[in-house]
């Protein structure tokens, strides 16, 4: 009996560590915004932090043969926060120039 208990306690500790596990995973979400890239047009994704609205876009960035400042790399830029709402609802309200 006590066996059986112990091993419940394992079964349920797995189970909910898998589930938060899975709960990150999906947590951000990957977009991809350029879908015919060429050199000239590097890859780019927005990524968007599920749970706290946070945003970066990741680009590759290939470098031009013979460039002397131009070099391969990726590089990911914060472009902010956003707020969750329903369809329809005004988040902000911003005064005309």
């Amino acid at each position: 009996m006590k066996r059986a208990l112990v091993l419940a306690a394992i079964a349920a500790f797995l189970l909910s560590a898998a589930a938060a596990w899975a709960e990150e995973v999906i947590r951000y979400k990957p977009i991809l915004i350029t879908e015919d890239y060429d050199r000239v047009h590097p890859p780019k994704v927005l990524i968007v932090d599920t749970k706290d609205g946070h945003v970066w876009v990741w680009q590759e960035e290939i470098g031009e043969s013979g460039a002397k400042t131009a070099s391969p790399g990726s590089s990911i830029i914060y472009q902010g926060r956003v707020k969750p709402a329903k369809l329809g609802e005004v988040v902000a309200r911003t005064a005309p120039r």
